[in-house]
């Protein structure tokens, strides 16, 4: 499975809550489009958001980019979790 299936069987099983759970994600709230949350560490409830149709994510008090300038839910895995990539997309 490559990353674009991953994120499509995400999206289509609705697993972006549960992942933001084991992550330790704090105040997850759905609304029609996204998710908002707060950082693991943070107090802000909604420091982060992520997009349902694409898992884009907008962190808004982290620097969660990738080496390719990416910013969605692998990559806030890897932030979180500080692993590599590969790591990642395991979790």
């Amino acid at each position: 499975m490559d990353i674009q299936e991953l994120k499509e069987r995400i999206i289509i099983e609705e697993k972006i809550e549960t992942i933001l759970e084991e992550l330790g994600m704090h105040s997850i709230r759905p609304h029609t489009d996204y998710f908002t949350c707060g950082m693991p560490s943070g107090d802000n409830k909604k420091s982060t958001v992520v997009y349902k149709n694409n898992l884009y994510v907008d962190a808004h008090t982290r620097s969660i980019t990738d080496q390719y300038g990416v910013s969605d839910i692998i990559s806030l895995v890897t932030y979180i979790r500080g692993t590599y990539f590969s790591e990642s997309v395991k979790l």
